[in-house]
């Protein structure tokens, strides 16, 4: 993948619900979707979001069926989806001056590489390691 946006400012349902994070002013990077229509449960692990231009991991928090805020409700994740969500609170990834607040920042990196792998264990039996890399477009604001 090529091209893709920097930061999630806004979604529904809210991904970071319960966290008092607002979206719209503390962005997280571009999440991605995990899915597994041929499975039953999965369960995601050893994950690794890493800049390849700079040469460092991203931190992740991962939303599961177990930990889904959303649990008993019409927004509930299956058990045979995720989402790793990209936490860019550290990065200076903002290109021009977004807001007064300078602590402010733009999710991910724009222009730049990134390499994503984990392990998925299937249905409880069978583990499988996936890795994929995209590229940023610029960044959004």
């Amino acid at each position: 993948m090529t091209d893709t946006v920097t930061a999630l400012y806004s979604e529904s349902p809210n991904p970071v619900k319960g966290t008092g994070r607002d979206l719209r002013t503390d962005p997280i990077g571009q999440p991605v979707y995990v899915s597994m229509p041929s499975a039953n449960k999965i369960k995601v692990s050893n994950i690794k979001f890493r800049d390849t231009q700079r040469n460092t991991n991203v931190p992740i928090q991962l939303i599961d069926f177990d930990n889904d805020p959303y649990v008993n409700t019409n927004y509930a994740l299956p058990a045979n989806e995720a989402f790793i969500l990209p936490l860019t609170d550290a990065l200076k990834s903002c290109e021009v001056n977004r807001a007064v607040n300078q602590s402010q920042q733009c999710g991910l990196y724009g222009n730049t590489k990134y390499q994503v792998s984990f392990d998925i264990l299937v249905d409880d039996k069978n583990l499988e390691s996936k890795s994929f890399t995209f590229t940023t477009g610029k960044v959004n604001y």
